[in-house]
């Protein structure tokens, strides 16, 4: 189900930064070749933005694809380096889950009150709040789920840099 999941957000961060590289064109076209800028591209630009930065954050969790530096684990063995690995591990999960606890709040607050962005096409706030939760939310998943594989049967992610032997 993971999986399903991973796929669908990654197609989802795909098409969205797709779409914004379209309607991104369209506004310069519009804007410096017809001298008629609109008003929507901008702040619909930034909401696929936001959506795709997170949803692909959340993605890149499935292979370890996030950066990693390991200078300081190099020399060290397998056990140790593992140690190392869960507990980096543990702390990205429990950050993504305080800003998960801490952004609810804000979705909430949003929806109830009717919050807009306060620009020309004024959209209400809530879509751009929400992308925080869920992508964060995915991260505690993706990180959770690597944990217990990493416990379970000894094996690290693909990218995980740790030796076999």
């Amino acid at each position: 189900m993971l999986s399903k999941l991973d796929r669908w957000v990654a197609y989802c961060a795909m098409w969205a930064f797709f779409v914004l590289g379209v309607i991104l064109v369209i506004e310069v076209i519009a804007r410096y070749f017809f001298n008629a800028p609109t008003i929507w591209v901008e702040e619909v630009a930034r909401l696929l933005f936001v959506w795709s930065v997170f949803g692909g954050a959340a993605y890149l969790f499935k292979d370890g694809d996030h950066i990693k530096v390991t200078i300081l684990t190099d020399n060290l063995g397998r056990q140790k380096r593992k140690l190392l690995y869960l507990v980096s591990l543990g702390f990205v999960m429990i950050c993504a889950g305080v800003i998960v606890y801490a952004s609810i709040p804000l979705v909430v607050s949003a929806l109830t009150s009717g919050k807009t962005t306060g620009s020309m096409l004024d959209m209400p706030s809530w879509p751009f709040d929400m992308a925080l939760p869920v992508a964060m939310g995915l991260v505690v998943l993706r990180t959770g789920a690597e944990c217990v594989k990493c416990l379970a049967d000894d094996a690290l992610s693909q990218k995980s840099n740790l030796p076999d032997g």
